[in-house]
């Protein structure tokens, strides 16, 4: 997808993958090969592969790739699960001015497509506006972890807390950070940003907020409330027996 929305548009674009090689499961590999192919293909500087044998911590991933930019370069956080358009750069670029604003869009989450009998393919191109209704996901108003600004900004905020490890909460914390600063947040839809459904396992050793967010995260990207009253009504006697 980097590939198809900023190389071949010749973007001035950058992208920083961070890879944990914990596990060196199957996913780890792939990503690795598909980096080295964009960079024979593109160059060796179109993409830029850090890897690190730590405990996940998104927030020292962040730290990582940040480290090898400069303070007047702007700084778009995405995952690896985010389908993104080449409107997304040009609002990213709108919205964000140095020292001045902070751009928190509000994604467009898919719900699990097992609820509503569907399969996706794996073709990017399939994941466009025309997807975004009430009935195939949500948009994550309470989630916080894509971001743009400059990275003097986000110096100026203190950066996110890198005593977080596991999954999630460092996004709120760096939230309330940009709130109480003097940048103006800038939030709002994005239907170009969609994030696609995958099961998310909640480690049993989370501290108690931490869990709490991964478990609501996990509940919300089941089904909308009618779907999942379908779903009741379906197996009541099931239910109820």
């Amino acid at each position: 997808m980097y590939e198809d929305v900023c190389l071949k548009r010749q973007e001035e674009a950058k992208l920083f993958v961070v890879l944990y090689q914990n596990d060196r499961s199957t996913d780890f590999l792939r990503s690795g090969a598909l980096i080295e192919d964009v960079q024979r293909t593109y160059g060796s500087d179109t993409v830029v592969a850090i890897y690190t044998n730590e405990t996940f911590s998104r927030a020292r991933a962040l730290e990582r790739g940040l480290s090898l930019l400069s303070g007047d370069d702007l700084v778009l956080f995405m995952d690896v699960d985010m389908i993104f358009h080449p409107r997304s750069l040009q609002r990213v670029r709108q919205n964000t001015v140095k020292e001045k604003s902070v751009y928190f869009p509000i994604v467009y989450s898919l719900y699990n497509p097992r609820l509503l009998n569907r399969t996706y393919p794996d073709n990017y191109s399939f994941f466009s506006d025309d997807i975004v209704d009430e009935d195939s996901g949500f948009w994550r108003q309470f989630g916080f972890g894509i971001v743009s600004l400059y990275k003097s900004d986000y110096v100026g905020l203190g950066g996110l807390n890198l005593l977080i490890s596991g999954w999630g909460f460092e996004d709120v914390t760096f939230y309330d950070n940009a709130i109480k600063s003097s940048l103006r947040i800038v939030r709002s839809v994005d239907p170009n940003l969609i994030h696609v459904y995958h099961s998310i396992e909640c480690d049993i050793n989370l501290d108690a907020a931490q869990k709490t967010m991964c478990l609501g995260t996990q509940a919300n990207m089941l089904g909308s409330l009618k779907q999942l009253q379908k779903v009741y009504e379906r197996y009541e006697e099931v239910v109820v027996s």
